[in-house]
Formats: C-alpha cells, sequence, structure tokens
C-alpha cells in the first residue's frame, strides 16, 4: 500500500492495479450459491429478484463500511 497521499491519480491508480491482482486470483468456488439469496439481501429489498444463472463474481462497495470493498459470489440475475 502506497503511503498517504494527496495525489488521487497515483492512489486510483495503485486501487485498479491491486483489485486485478486479485481478479486475477479470484475464481467462483464449486459450490458457491449466490450470496444475496443466503442473505436475504437489503439491496433488493422491495424488488423481486429471483436468483437465476450461474454463480459470478462482483465487487461491492457498501458506503455504511466507508472505503472497504467486498468480492462476492452471487447469481448473474442479482449481479
Amino acid at each position: 500500500m502506497p503511503p498517504r497521499s494527496k495525489d488521487l491519480a497515483a492512489l486510483r491508480a495503485f486501487a485498479a492495479r491491486h483489485v486485478a491482482a486479485h481478479a486475477k486470483a479470484a475464481t467462483v468456488r464449486r459450490n458457491a450459491s449466490c450470496h444475496c439469496r443466503a442473505q436475504r439481501c437489503a439491496t433488493h429489498e422491495h424488488t423481486r429478484v429471483h436468483c437465476a444463472g450461474t454463480v459470478v463474481l462482483v465487487l461491492r462497495h457498501d458506503p455504511t463500511v466507508g472505503q472497504v470493498w467486498t468480492l462476492e459470489e452471487v447469481c448473474e440475475s442479482c449481479a
């Protein structure tokens, strides 16, 4: 991780490289199921979403957690 800096372009470039490295290493588990179905996802509250399709990886930001991004396994319909 680079030291704290006011150079936003450099920090964004670092973040992009960091995410790309994780994306190369990440794979969907063989027994994966949709995170939304398992957690009764609040993102889909009041929405008719039915889990369907193969499980894929998505990068999701939750503003209540701050500057944290989460890699989740979700079905194609929820993605």
